[in-house]
């Protein structure tokens, strides 16, 4: 759940016993919190209520009682719950893995342009799980995701770059995705892979070829046109 995780991530905060998303010192006040507030249909208090007990987080972990959580949320057309539906069928959280049902939990997330389903959906695509093969609706997800700032899928862009997969091979344009997504990750082992693919393709560019790249992305970050 480390995406969801992230989605979740809140400022801390001891004593707005009215926001559940804040994490409180006290964790049965943190819970009355979002139980009140999900039972009143907020959507956020259901996917975080969701999280802490996918994640075992301040309760003991139940995937049945996230499911139904998330499940109330996706009804009410939220693309968080329904991007942690994907994610529990995907990777067979407290039900049978089915990658047809994450696929389609996928995508009405991202259809709604949540940036973590785009590229898991692109992943879909790209290995054929859950739905055919498609390389090209692969990069259409991907890019989808990229373009929005999301380091997983640029790095995911840049290698159907560097292969050809799904687009023309264009090494330039896969230096350019890798280095922006060395800057949108934070330090740790898939930032050092992102780093190892962008020295991978500057090793088969030329000069002139990385020089290009550079400049792209420099105007990436000016004004995202790509």
């Amino acid at each position: 759940m480390a995406a969801l995780a992230a989605m979740m991530a809140v400022p801390a905060a001891a004593d707005d016993s009215s926001d559940c998303r804040l994490v409180h010192a006290d964790p049965a006040k943190a819970i009355t919190a979002c139980q009140r507030r999900a039972e009143q249909g907020d959507v956020d208090a259901l996917n975080y209520l969701g999280y802490m007990y996918a994640d075992g987080h301040m309760v003991a972990q139940d995937f049945e009682q996230a499911r139904r959580l998330f499940e109330k949320s996706a009804a009410r057309g939220n693309a968080v719950g329904q991007y942690s539906l994907g994610v529990m069928y995907d990777y067979g959280m407290g039900v049978e893995t089915d990658y047809a049902a994450a696929a389609s939990w996928y995508r009405k997330a991202a259809e709604q342009g949540l940036t973590a389903a785009e590229n898991d959906l692109g992943f879909m695509y790209a290995h054929g799980m859950g739905v055919e093969q498609d390389l090209r609706q692969a990069a259409t997800w991907y890019r989808r995701a990229a373009v929005q700032g999301d380091g997983l899928a640029q790095n995911n862009l840049g290698l159907m770059y560097k292969t050809g997969a799904g687009v023309e091979q264009d090494l330039v344009q896969a230096y350019m995705w890798f280095k922006l997504a060395e800057r949108s990750m934070p330090e740790g082992v898939d930032r050092d892979a992102v780093i190892q693919n962008k020295e991978d393709a500057a090793g088969k560019m030329t000069a002139e070829q990385i020089d290009d790249a550079e400049k792209r992305v420099r105007e990436w970050q000016r004004a995202p046109a790509y």
